[in-house]
């Protein structure tokens, strides 16, 4: 959830309002939890059980650095830890490159060695992830593998467990 908590602080802010100083103080403070822990496997309420390294969950931590980075930037947060965040920020991508990615497939997958497609990776577009072709190349394998109509599934083989995700056909 670290890049939906710095989606809305950015968004706050974008509309013209500004952080307190404990606030800012606890955002800063959620940036470098990120920071530390995005290596982990984790489980969110929008992936499996199992614990992985979900891509999706990688680019959120790289979106609340991102944010993060911008908000510092912009004076709303302290920039004691900011070339941290940055440093962070790369190691993320850089994995996510090198792990996530599947030459076979031409676009991201669910979590590294799956083979399955996850289609709210659609959602980095709109993060701002930088790798432009690869995502352009994921939607496409998202469309054609889990597209289902006007409807999308949201990974792989779901249409054997679930009905279509609504939320999918959106992103």
């Amino acid at each position: 959830v670290f890049g939906d908590i710095f989606e809305t602080a950015r968004c706050f802010i974008d509309s013209g309002k500004i952080l307190d100083s404990p606030s800012a103080m606890l955002l800063s403070g959620l940036a470098d939890q990120c920071a530390d822990c995005w290596r982990q496997r984790d489980a969110g309420i929008w992936e499996w059980p199992e614990k992985q390294h979900y891509t999706m969950s990688k680019i959120s931590c790289w979106q609340a650095l991102s944010r993060a980075i911008e908000l510092a930037d912009g004076g709303h947060l302290p920039t004691t830890c900011r070339e941290r965040w940055d440093r962070e920020r790369q190691r993320i991508q850089a994995w996510i490159e090198r792990h996530c990615w599947s030459e076979d497939r031409q676009a991201y997958l669910f979590y590294p060695d799956s083979d399955r497609l996850d289609a709210s990776l659609a959602l980095a577009v709109r993060f701002g992830y930088p790798s432009k072709k690869r995502l352009r190349s994921t939607l496409e394998a998202i469309d054609h593998d889990l597209g289902a109509g006007a409807f999308h599934y949201r990974y792989t083989d779901a249409q054997e467990e679930e009905g279509c995700f609504l939320a999918c056909t959106f992103w």
